[in-house]
């Protein structure tokens, strides 16, 4: 607290009931701007310090010649934070040496200063205005108190109710508080615990790494972040994400350690689960693409259907099996850009003989919309071997990506250009490859695709919406592209 404080806690308390030292006093302090109130005797002055004071002026003689063993509790009683101050006006001569009274009203009374008579007023307003200053300060103490006490209060609360263990160190890594989950969930009491206790329902297996990145914690101040098991009551051991975080003072010093450990057993449960479901479901997926192809060879069989027919709705398939294949090595989390683009021009790749030029900054994909683009790329590989750049030895393909950010989000900016093989000429009829890349796939990309047939080689311009955070795959997207695409785009 600065300033004054409250009304009346800086007042002067005023005992001089003998002459008109008492009104001598109050003016003195008047004067000085200092608020004085006189009291008739002792009971009165303990009343008075009831109502709150900054300091009591005392003479002598009234101490002497009156019981002050209210005034000596009420000295006694104060809270913590308090040492009230007292000035006694002792008689001219009377110092500790020659007045034993004095050592008494000392020993009794506590924060005691005497004053000899005569005096200046200027001294007098000084000792007061002295005493009023630690007052002050000791008023400020009883804040600092209370607002900690209050901020403790309501992190027990906190820490004693929420579900997570909860714990605090000191500087040196010393454990001295745990919350009630704590106690609950190890069954362990807090003797045992205290200290560096808790290794005793740590995994015997772990101590030793636990121990070297909490030690290296406490060199270095870093944060502790650590999954490991912790023994429970049912002598069961669980796996727990233990944080910990540095708590500093003002100049930047550790004071202490806040630590919490959270359960993550049914996470990693959960975790282990989607694992095994995403694993069945890609054998699913081959199988039903395996299938499928051979239901198209069946029903092929016998029909007058030209053998590039079979050959490209085979290698769609196979197009679509190997995009799968690189969801699947990321566990459906998302897939590598230039890896999907390194698969589709491998095929046309040959050892001294650079047929594509590729450059781009890492982009990870989504699942579907690694899918989408790695039929694009089938599509657009397939129609240069038979037709385009691919055709010739010196046709050469261009295929560069970048990132921009438009109102807050992220799109995929992915040029193909050919360049280098026979000239080109638009198509009389737009075949279903085409309408795959142009309607089919934008919707699955989120953005547009275009196709230009330039007489120097066809130009392919994708544009796809990337999501800020893939997250985990859902079941959506298992969807194969193809089966939406058909429908949004049918031959005619």
């Amino acid at each position: 607290m600065t300033g004054r404080l409250a009304s009346g806690s800086e007042r002067a308390l005023i005992l001089a009931p003998l002459g008109r030292d008492a009104q001598v006093a109050a003016a003195i302090l008047q004067e000085a701007g200092l608020e004085g109130v006189v009291c008739r005797d002792l009971p009165c002055l303990v009343s008075e310090l009831d109502d709150g004071a900054g300091v009591a002026l005392i003479v002598e003689e009234s101490l002497l010649e009156q019981d002050y063993v209210s005034l000596a509790r009420w000295i006694d009683e104060q809270p913590s934070w308090s040492d009230f101050p007292i000035v006694v006006l002792s008689r001219r001569g009377g110092g500790l040496e020659r007045n034993p009274a004095a050592g008494r009203i000392s020993q009794a009374l506590g924060n005691v200063t005497f004053l000899e008579r005569p005096f200046h007023p200027t001294t007098l307003v000084s000792v007061i205005e002295t005493a009023l200053r630690g007052r002050r300060r000791q008023y400020e103490a009883r804040e600092r108190i209370d607002a900690i006490r209050t901020a403790e209060a309501h992190f027990r609360t906190l820490a004693e109710n929420i579900p997570i263990l909860c714990w605090m160190a000191g500087p040196d890594g010393s454990v001295f508080w745990y919350n009630p989950r704590w106690y609950e969930y190890t069954g362990v009491d807090h003797p045992t615990l205290a200290g560096w206790g808790w290794a005793a329902v740590l995994d015997p297996a772990s101590i030793l790494a636990v121990e070297s990145r909490w030690r290296h914690s406490l060199a270095t101040g870093e944060p502790f972040e650590m999954t490991f098991p912790i023994r429970g009551a049912d002598g069961v051991y669980r796996p727990f994400l233990t944080r910990v975080t540095p708590l500093r003072d003002e100049a930047g010093k550790i004071v202490r350690w806040f630590g919490t450990n959270t359960d993550v057993s049914r996470q990693l449960q959960d975790q282990e689960r989607l694992r095994l479901m995403v694993n069945e479901l890609n054998h699913r997926v081959k199988n039903t693409l395996a299938t499928v192809q051979s239901i198209i060879a069946l029903s092929l069989r016998g029909v007058a259907v030209p053998g590039p027919v079979r050959e490209t709705l085979t290698n769609r398939i196979l197009a679509l099996s190997k995009a799968h294949d690189v969801l699947t090595d990321e566990q459906w989390s998302g897939a590598d850009l230039r890896e999907i683009v390194q698969q589709a021009a491998e095929p046309y790749q040959t050892e001294g003989d650079a047929r594509f030029r590729l450059g781009g900054p890492p982009v990870r994909l989504p699942p579907r919309t690694a899918i989408a683009i790695a039929l694009a790329l089938h599509e657009l590989t397939t129609n240069a071997a038979k037709y385009g750049a691919l055709s010739t030895a010196a046709g050469r393909v261009d295929l560069h990506w970048d990132l921009q950010e438009e109102d807050g989000a992220t799109r995929l900016r992915l040029s193909w250009r050919e360049s280098g093989g026979p000239p080109v000429e638009p198509p009389r009829r737009t075949g279903f490859g085409t309408r795959l890349i142009e309607r089919g796939l934008s919707a699955d990309l989120q953005g547009k695709v275009t196709i230009e047939y330039r007489p120097e080689g066809v130009v392919c311009e994708i544009e796809a919406s990337i999501p800020p955070d893939l997250g985990p795959p859902t079941l959506d997207d298992f969807l194969i592209p193809l089966a939406r695409s058909s429908r949004a785009a049918p031959v005619s």
